[in-house]
């Protein structure tokens, strides 16, 4: 028995057991073995026209597109543009505004400290009154309060403007989102659209830096404000003119009913509340750690922290009384979803660190004008737009397993150099400030993109917008966070001196922080795959409790995973996968196969179990092995030298292989392929068309079967076929019988008895079970025949000569119990007789297992 996960960039796989699997890129060529004829005495094989799965795509007007692509863009990067802006003239506006040192972060902080607070609120909100309405608002607004900050004259009109710009953000980043998501299907466009959004983060945050030099060195800061707006402006009205009204519900009097029972305020109230309570205590220990002692920041900190487990208890209490939840419970146990918002507050928190902390190493401690040193940003925003071109190009052939800890890596690998090589008086550019600002923006360039792409597959369609609030408040909350830790551990280090070799000390104590933020989210995001593999296989554990055992390619393309139930080859040798095989059933004759094979294939044998003849056949036969397969099995087997992965199942589908697409997964492309098929949500129409004559629908929403007699293959693209290997060998009822009746009565027999004969192979206690009809006590005569005549071996000595039966007695009284008639049978044939009662009382404790494991 076993459970199969396959990821693949396109597709992924899960078989008897559970494996995650990837193909290779499409511009392979792979040479697959053909698919000969079935010999004779196996049956005819019929090879069908190969069933492509394949999705359509929404054909988009170009043109339309880019402009799309342009507006939204724009949109979500302008706040990332001002904080870039800020990172280079804080110092002078600082100085012009008589901003004092413990809240010259502020500006900063406070955007993603209102931004992130409110989120969630707009994201539902965004669901009931249209994205497209909610994000046109923001940009509006966006433009106004930008326009307020370049008018300030003092510290707190500054503050307050950026902490209202902070909320129009929130207006628009769900939103655009949304906007993806109701705009382009899933495909090449959406992931270019999603690319394009991940890269205007960073693109947008250097060229900030870049432009916020040359303003505050040549015609003042505020000038830096009010181009901005300009900007937003015009980008407000291209947006008018491309975002497609369509997406938007038309507004009625039943709108404002949604508005107030739709959405979970009180929910968001909460969480908002604390993690603008949260934020605050870390924005306001950035200016000194002594603060943190204030009376103020104890009881913020106090009731922040003691919220989040009320707002965990509110999500439960909305859930079960089938209210509308903000972030259920259940979605943390998503572990894509969690690995992904982890990974994102980490990075995003490092990303803005390392361009902070620069600008301050180059202004403060080597003294270079600003101008000059936004100069040195300009590797950052090139370096953003190449990654993301090639994002999206690339992100259908990406491996999203690989993909995701190289773009933590690289993270990780921007301060490691910062803290590594720099110094007071140097060294140059090129050794250490290039080489970082053009590995910076790479991390989070790659995973923005994949993490929109999980947690808009995470989510219904009608919850996509609450889906980018989610993920949107993770990156603010680390940005937040992440800036606020690092400032607390660089004036740790610093003691207070502003020397400039004290700055440098502390500076670098927050470089060594960030790059282990990097390498955390390496681990985590290595991790994942041997977790989701865990769970799968502990959902299947009943079906295999003698074993466990998994199997995880070195390029974490592919993960195999089996539960056993031990019948031939007890020892360790015998558990699985098999390298890269995993076999659910029981294969016939195997002893003869595996003589047949000596000599004929270069396979050594590891143990003497029955399953293992899979690899040695497949090595020998290619494709065609499994027409010398005879048994009852469900099979996945991946081929790493063709990039190829196949699943199988027998010729009459008594094992069930059932296979699905997994849309919560890194990118939406991964195929799992299980024993069992368990989906949340039943596909009413294949019930009432087919009942339990389906074909390869199953009862469950997106789970297909694959088909007796099939199997599939996953070629490289993720290009999806399935082929028949073998169907029934009916005879022509024109050619006139020339067996007599005693030579077919015979025959039957001898064809009855050699089926018998084969299935009783087995290194365990061979039980028949019998229930008083004519076909168990034909079974039960034939097995005693062969073993007292014809001498077949039942496990051991013991066994043979004690051949058991059991049945199943029930009440006298309920009309069908048989166990006399067992009884009587049993002391017929001289087998041992054993009979287990089953009463209401059993019924009704195993009812929900039995349904439960029940296979459709």
């Amino acid at each position: 028995m076993s459970q199969t996960l396959l990821e693949v960039p396109h597709a992924a796989v899960v078989a008897p057991g559970e494996v995650q699997v990837e193909t290779a890129p499409a511009h392979f060529q792979l040479s697959t073995p053909t698919i000969p004829p079935s010999p004779a005495n196996h049956g005819s094989g019929r090879t069908l026209g190969a069933e492509v799965l394949e999705e359509d795509q929404l054909i988009v007007s170009k043109s339309r597109t880019a402009a799309v692509f342009t507006s939204i863009t724009c949109i979500t990067a302008m706040g990332s543009l001002l904080n870039g802006l800020l990172t280079v003239c804080i110092p002078v506006i600082a100085e012009q505004l008589n901003i004092p040192d413990s809240l010259q972060l502020w500006p900063i902080s406070i955007f993603a400290l209102t931004c992130g607070c409110t989120l969630l609120l707009c994201g539902s909100a965004a669901d009931v009154l249209g994205c497209r309405r909610m994000c046109l608002i923001g940009t509006l607004l966006q433009s106004a309060f930008t326009l307020g900050c370049g008018l300030s004259t003092n510290a707190t009109q500054m503050i307050v403007f950026r902490g209202l710009a902070g909320v129009a953000a929130s207006f628009c980043l769900p939103s655009a989102v949304s906007i993806v998501t109701s705009s382009f299907p899933h495909g090449p466009r959406r992931n270019i659209a999603f690319a394009t959004m991940g890269g205007g983060q960073p693109f947008g945050f250097g060229l900030g830096l870049v432009l916020g030099g040359v303003f505050a060195d040549t015609i003042g800061w505020r000038w830096a404000f009010y181009t901005t707006t300009i900007v937003n402006s015009a980008v407000f009205a291209l947006a008018i003119w491309v975002l497609p009204s369509s997406i938007d519900t038309p507004l009625t009097s039943s709108t404002l009913t949604h508005l107030a029972h739709d959405i979970d305020w009180v929910g968001a109230l909460i969480i908002s509340a604390s993690l603008a309570g949260l934020s605050y205590v870390f924005a306001a220990i950035t200016g000194s750690t002594h603060s943190i002692r204030e009376p103020l920041n104890i009881a913020l900190l106090a009731t922040s922290l003691a919220l989040l487990p009320a707002f965990v208890y509110w999500m439960h209490r909305q859930v079960a009384r089938s209210k509308p939840a903000l972030i259920p419970n259940a979605l943390w146990r998503n572990t894509p979803f969690t690995a992904i918002c982890l990974t994102v507050a980490l990075v995003w928190g490092a990303f803005n660190v390392v361009e902070q902390f620069t600008a301050f190493y180059l202004e403060y401690v080597r003294e270079i004008p600003a101008l000059q040193s936004s100069l040195y940003f300009l590797p950052a925003p090139v370096a953003g737009a190449l990654v993301n071109v090639a994002i999206g190009v690339l992100l259908p052939h990406l491996r999203p397993a690989l993909a995701v800890p190289a773009g933590c890596l690289a993270a990780a690998l921007a301060p490691l150099v910062l803290a590594a090589c720099c110094g007071v008086d140097g060294p140059g550019y090129w050794r250490a400030v290039f080489p970082a600002m053009a590995l910076n923006p790479v991390g989070p360039d790659v995973i923005y993109t994949i993490a929109n792409l999980v947690v808009t597959a995470a989510f219904p369609g009608e919850m996509q917008g609450v889906a980018g609030g989610v993920f949107n408040t993770v990156a603010q909350i680390g940005k937040s966070v992440g800036l606020a830790t690092t400032a607390v551990i660089a004036a740790r280090v610093a003691g207070g001196d502003a020397g400039r070799e004290a700055l440098l000390e502390g500076y670098k104590a927050g470089w060594w922080y960030c790059c282990g933020l990097g390498l955390v989210t390496v681990g985590v995001n290595l991790q994942k795959l041997q977790s989701d593999l865990d769970s799968s296989l502990s959902k299947i554990k009943h079906r295999g409790p003698d074993a466990r055992g998994q199997w995880i390619s070195p390029d974490k393309r592919i993960a195999l995973g089996h539960v056993r139930l031990a019948i031939n080859d007890l020892a360790p040798s015998g558990n699985q996968p098999f390298h890269d095989a995993v076999v659910n059933g029981e294969l016939y004759d195997y002893d003869a196969i595996r003589a047949d094979l000596s000599g004929k294939t270069s396979y050594r044998f590891v143990g003497h179990s029955d399953c293992e003849i899979v690899i040695a056949l497949y090595r020998h036969y290619g494709l065609s092995f499994l027409s010398h397969l005879r048994g009852e099995f469900a099979l996945c087997l991946y081929d790493g030298r063709n990039q190829l992965f196949v699943a199988a199942r027998d010729r009459y589908g008594i094992k069930p292989l059932f296979w699905t697409r997994d849309h919560s997964s890194q990118t939406d492309n991964r195929i799992l392929i299980a024993a069992e098929a368990k989906a949340p949500e039943w596909d009413a129409r294949s019930l009432k068309e087919n009942g339990i004559f389906g074909g390869d629908r199953t009862h469950f929403q997106g789970v297909s079967a694959i088909r007796p007699g099939h199997y599939m293959l996953v070629r490289s693209g993720q290009h999806v076929e399935s082929r028949p290997y073998w169907d029934a060998d009916h005879p022509d009822k024109l050619v006139p019988e020339t067996r007599s009746v005693e030579e077919i009565v015979e025959g039957v027999r001898e064809r009855l008895l050699e089926a018998v004969r084969i299935r009783l192979r087995a290194d365990v206690p061979v039980g028949i079970c019998l229930s008083g009809g004519i076909d168990s006590s034909a079974i039960a005569g034939m097995i005693t025949h062969l073993v007292r005549e014809r001498g077949v071996q039942l496990a051991n000595d013991k066994e043979t000569d004690s051949i058991s039966c059991f049945c199943i007695g029930f009440d006298e009284n309920s009309g069908f119990d048989e166990s006399e008639i067992v009884r009587r049978t049993a002391d017929w044939l001289g087998v041992k007789y054993i009979k287990r009662h089953v009463g209401e009382d059993d019924f009704a404790a195993h009812f929900e297992d039995a349904t439960c494991h029940c296979e459709l």
